[in-house]
């Protein structure tokens, strides 16, 4: 690791709007007529037969735990290619990948009348404004966002950003447009580049500092869940998935 956890110090920042202009969405049509970084109803999702102009096959190959590889079938395995697996994997064994989608898209967009992108922009923000105050040499120490900004009726809360990296990465199972080359760094100062792109190598840790409730979740899973509402599935280890729930636990002011 390069990079820790820690709460010794911390740089202020305070966010007045969330930018995520920067992000690449699409407005073509996926299989039927699913919206990559725009709502889509649960028809829509289970009626996908490709994704970013991958197959639902090819897709769930590629989320299966890499650990499990040797007991998949040469099928998958070929269908798999030479995609760099994840360990832990982005499903379950057996999960389907759409049904993972229409489930959480029902809760966010359905139950609690929410975006996924609402839920995507203030994380992938933080890990914006780390990298900037890396780029500063602040030397891999935490900082402190406060958010939303005061006005009637709103309280800003504070929060506590670090971000722990490796030197290796992981690339994102949907080959997303969004995709950058992930540069294997020899000066650790560099390790926040996996930040800012669909494939990456870090773990953002963030504290509500009011609440002192807590979330860490790898920094892929913003852009994922940004683009195609993903989350990951319910069948993966324990801190692969970021529920939504848990964001709005922690980030409580997009209730």
């Amino acid at each position: 690791m390069c990079c820790g956890l820690g709460f010794g110090w911390s740089a202020a920042n305070e966010i007045h709007t969330l930018d995520i202009s920067t992000l690449k969405t699409s407005n073509r049509p996926q299989g039927a007529a699913f919206r990559i970084g725009g709502v889509n109803s649960n028809e829509v999702i289970r009626s996908l037969t490709e994704l970013n102009g991958i197959s639902i096959r090819v897709l769930e190959a590629r989320m299966r735990p890499g650990n499990e590889f040797n007991r998949l079938s040469e099928e998958v395995r070929r269908d798999i290619g030479s995609f760099n697996l994840s360990n832990g994997g982005f499903l379950g064994r057996t999960e389907s990948l759409l049904e993972v989608l229409a489930r959480d898209n029902t809760f966010v967009v359905t139950t609690r009348r929410l975006t996924h992108q609402r839920l995507a922009a203030p994380l992938i923000e933080f890990m914006r404004l780390w990298r900037d105050g890396q780029r500063r040499g602040e030397n891999f120490r935490p900082i402190i966002v406060t958010y939303p900004p005061a006005g009637p009726g709103v309280r800003p809360r504070r929060f506590d950003i670090n971000m722990s990296c490796t030197r290796g990465y992981q690339a994102s199972p949907f080959s997303d447009e969004a995709q950058m080359q992930h540069q294997d760094t020899q000066n650790a100062r560099d390790c926040y580049q996996g930040a800012w792109q669909t494939a990456g190598g870090c773990s953002l840790h963030i504290t509500n500092l009011d609440t002192r409730k807590t979330l860490t979740t790898f920094d892929m899973i913003p852009f994922l869940i940004h683009r195609y509402g993903f989350y990951e599935g319910m069948g993966t280890p324990v801190g692969y998935r970021l529920p939504p729930e848990k964001i709005l636990e922690v980030l409580d002011f997009l209730n």
